[in-house]
């Protein structure tokens, strides 16, 4: 895919990973809408467009491609970034807590990608999950955010199974990446291994849009990991034998 000329939706713009993107698609010469329920803080740019939104709201979704529409004249790809996570001991269920997670990190990139299929019919365009190594791992304290990030990627992965051939889908599998993500999943919570820079990953993201990948593995180590696992079945159960130490001593300290 040629970026230049693309008009583009970002959301979970204001920081980290989506930050990044947008200033890759920038220098591309895309047309980009950043979308953050954030303040979206960038230098001034003719080609950027910024909208304060929470995408847990379908109807908020609805807005956002309205208004993606009348600012940029349509979308040629939408990049479904916006995620947040809990690390956490599960307890007491707590119905409006397990809701909110699953409204942004899988209901709103699922209604999202519907309704960029239905605004660009038989035209073609992208879509971009990102979903996460945990999708693969499931790393202690992360149950509810590694059953949304999995929950994501089979959905993905069936969908390109039924869908046409003009809608390019292609889904994003971080690791642990440092940004702000981990402060807001607890309190001192310890980081999974191994960890990577959002602009690796931001830069993984758009080369695979770039060359047309379904699937992208911004880690090389984790690839490695997935592979070794493969022929060597004791390296995931040493590797969450570990996690699962850091989670213990976690939920002592707290």
């Amino acid at each position: 895919m040629i970026i230049t000329g693309k008009n583009i939706v970002v959301t979970g713009a204001a920081s980290g990973i989506g930050k990044h993107v947008v200033t890759l698609l920038l220098q591309q010469g895309a047309t980009v809408l950043a979308v953050d329920r954030a303040d979206l803080l960038f230098d001034t740019h003719p080609n950027l467009f910024t909208l304060q939104a929470d995408i847990a709201a379908p109807q908020n979704v609805d807005n956002l491609f309205t208004h993606a529409v009348d600012t940029l004249g349509g979308i040629d790809v939408f990049i479904a970034n916006a995620g947040f996570a809990y690390y956490e001991k599960l307890e007491q269920p707590d119905w409006q807590r397990m809701e909110a997670i699953y409204k942004v990190n899988v209901l709103s990139p699922i209604y999202s990608l519907k309704k960029l299929v239905q605004l660009n019919g038989d035209k073609p365009c992208s879509f971009v999950a990102v979903s996460s190594a945990m999708a693969y791992l499931g790393v202690p304290g992360y149950a509810q955010y590694a059953g949304t990030k999995g929950g994501l990627h089979r959905f993905m992965e069936t969908y390109r199974n039924e869908h046409h051939h003009r809608l390019h889908l292609m889904v994003v599998y971080p690791i642990a990446t440092k940004t702000n993500f981990f402060n807001q999943a607890g309190n001192n919570i310890p980081v999974a291994w191994p960890t990577q820079e959002p602009q690796e990953v931001a830069k993984a993201m758009v080369s695979g849009l770039i060359s047309g990948k379904k699937r992208v593995y911004p880690s090389f180590l984790f690839q490695v990991i997935l592979a070794a696992n493969r022929y060597l079945p004791f390296v995931f159960p040493f590797y969450l034998w570990l996690e699962r130490k850091k989670f213990r001593g976690w939920v002592k300290s707290n």
